[in-house]
């Protein structure tokens, strides 16, 4: 090829995305009963990941070069690295030290990845994660300590990541696209959140794409003290859309409280959120507040176009 034909994928410019129009989300659009819920109709910043920059796809990898593997499969070799598979069930890691990598994860289970707590230091990375129907209650349930989850494209669940354990590491991902179902298996209602956490310490998100449900419910992110105290949460550097409220942070009976938040150059979706439901609650960007300490600094908001 002449040298001046050659084109370097890094090279090209990424598409912008719209959170409403996925590409290749397998579950239904909302019909008022169950399905996907709407977000945000506007594109996702110049910046910030989109499905074009996380996953296979930021990678350039084609699904129909990656090896299928049917049936749910659990991982427990430390060390292990799993990498280069279509899964069309769940992904369990309950090892120390796993990595999942340059994966497809579609599942139907209550968690279609998972990492327990017998699994410590796991990597999750560049992977594409999709549930699939109304039964999961998690796209991604993280439960061992210390693990990161890097470059990732998540859709589906009542809740996209469940974040119950300590030292976790969720960067540089996009995450977006709730299911709404009337009744989950456990017997709650749907309530959808991005990230959901009910316990834990030193969390940090940074740099992801948070997309919530457009004006309902319930956040972008909830951190509830419902198991134990959340102590020490970091919000760095992400663009935040939708929900009733964008952000929770919510004391719990008992003496369980969330302190120690720190939230650094975030950017919020203007309008993106419930606020004719909540015109009451830090209104400009939607946060509702009860921690212990919270710090806060260049916070920028975007009207919607």
């Amino acid at each position: 090829m002449p040298r001046h034909l050659a084109v370097r994928v890094g090279y090209l410019p990424t598409p912008s995305h719209i959170p409403n129009v996925p590409l290749d989300d397998p579950n239904p659009d909302f019909d008022g009963v169950e399905g996907r819920l709407p977000v945000s109709p506007n594109p996702v910043p110049s910046g910030y990941p989109t499905p074009w920059t996380t996953g296979l796809r930021g990678l350039g990898i084609d699904v129909a070069s990656l090896t299928p593997h049917a049936g749910g499969v659990t991982f427990n070799t430390p060390g292990q690295v799993i990498e280069g598979y279509d899964f069309a069930e769940s992904v369990h890691i309950t090892g120390p030290n796993i990595t999942l990598r340059r994966c497809r994860v579609t599942s139907s289970d209550f968690f279609p990845v998972y990492t327990d707590v017998t699994a410590p230091g796991a990597i999750i990375e560049d992977c594409r994660i999709r549930s699939v129907g109304s039964n999961p209650a998690r796209v991604v349930g993280l439960e061992g300590d210390g693990t990161i989850m890097r470059r990732c494209d998540t859709s589906g669940g009542a809740d996209n990541v469940g974040l119950s354990a300590n030292n976790l590491v969720v960067e540089d991902c996009y995450i977006a696209g709730a299911y709404y179902v009337a009744l989950l298996p456990n017997g709650d209602s749907s309530h959808n959140d991005c990230f959901q956490s009910a316990g834990g310490s030193n969390v940090t998100i940074r740099r992801c794409s948070v997309i919530g449900t457009w004006r309902d419910q319930t956040s972008c992110c909830l951190f509830k003290a419902d198991a134990t105290n959340i102590t020490g949460v970091t919000l760095q550097s992400n663009y935040f859309s939708g929900g009733n409220q964008c952000l929770i942070f919510y004391d719990m009976g008992a003496g369980r409280m969330v302190s120690g938040v720190v939230m650094t150059d975030n950017r919020f979706e203007l309008d993106s959120w419930n606020i004719a439901a909540f015109p009451d609650i830090s209104a400009y960007k939607s946060v509702e507040q009860m921690a212990a300490s919270f710090i806060e600094t260049g916070t920028l908001v975007i009207p919607s176009p």
